[in-house]
């Protein structure tokens, strides 16, 4: 399964890709951080009925916009 989070006029959303060319948003979640905090998100994103988005002009939105924890790992010495 693949998500995103897509920017709207007014809003963000959580979608779940469905093709190379649809989404479907997962009503309530403003974006996949909020989805991934609830503990039963497969299911949740599994079973979205919200409404159809065309991916043609998609503005896609950082995946997790307020991450809690960011880790960078150098591998550039010898």
């Amino acid at each position: 399964m693949r998500l995103a989070t897509l920017r709207f006029d007014d809003h963000t959303a959580a979608v779940r890709i469905d093709s190379e060319t649809t989404a479907t948003v997962i009503d309530g979640y403003p974006d996949l951080s909020a989805l991934l905090n609830n503990p039963e998100w497969k299911a949740v994103a599994a079973g979205a009925a919200g409404a159809g988005v065309s991916l043609a002009d998609a503005d896609y939105a950082p995946v997790l916009p307020n991450p809690g924890k960011i880790i960078c790992v150098g591998l550039n010495y010898a």
